[in-house]
């Protein structure tokens, strides 16, 4: 392109009072430092198309006694998550639960499942609109049961809602799913 058609380089935001600073929030520093780490090891991305007609019928038929029984919300991302968790812990997937230690090249095989869920939240920093995009991680979640998976995501996901998460809330996940 031409050098006209590019915007100019802003100097400094000193330069610029359209651009401001915000700090990071203690669990925006530890989650960056834990992004930044994490870019350095290897990856596993899938997508996969799943027939979901029977989980949707049955989604449709337990969402009302769940709220009743529990005073929250039964969620798609519920069953996605259960399933998840169930399918990783099988042995031909072993690879999707393990790290990869550098030297010498060796699979770290873990026998759990820590699933860590996407959670967006608004906010206002510096009188701004923002956005925060959290991954707080359910220890241990191949011991749960559906019910128990599904309320302690609740129960992380409203922690990180109401900015009550730990630092430990973020730590150590097997598994990202978002929706």
């Amino acid at each position: 392109p031409e050098t006209s058609d590019i915007a100019p380089a802003v100097e400094s935001h000193k330069d610029n009072p359209e651009i401001k600073k915000s700090p990071f929030t203690a669990i925006q520093r530890i989650v960056a430092q834990k992004m930044a780490e994490n870019w350095k090891r290897p990856h596993i991305h899938d997508d996969v198309e799943i027939d979901v007609i029977k989980i949707w019928r049955e989604y449709k038929d337990k969402k009302e006694e769940f709220e009743r029984a529990f005073g929250t919300k039964l969620t798609l991302t519920h069953y996605f998550a259960y399933a998840a968790v169930k399918t990783l812990m099988r042995e031909e997937f072993w690879k999707f639960r393990s790290a990869v230690e550098e030297n010498p090249p060796t699979y770290v095989v873990k026998d759990f499942v820590n699933l860590s869920f996407a959670v967006d939240i608004p906010a206002i920093i510096d009188g701004l609109p923002h956005r925060e995009l959290l991954a707080p991680v359910v220890k241990d979640a191949q011991l749960k049961s559906f019910t128990g998976l599904a309320l302690a995501i609740t129960q992380l996901a409203e922690s990180a809602r109401t900015k009550k998460l730990k630092p430990d809330d973020v730590k150590n996940g097997t598994i990202t799913v978002t929706n």
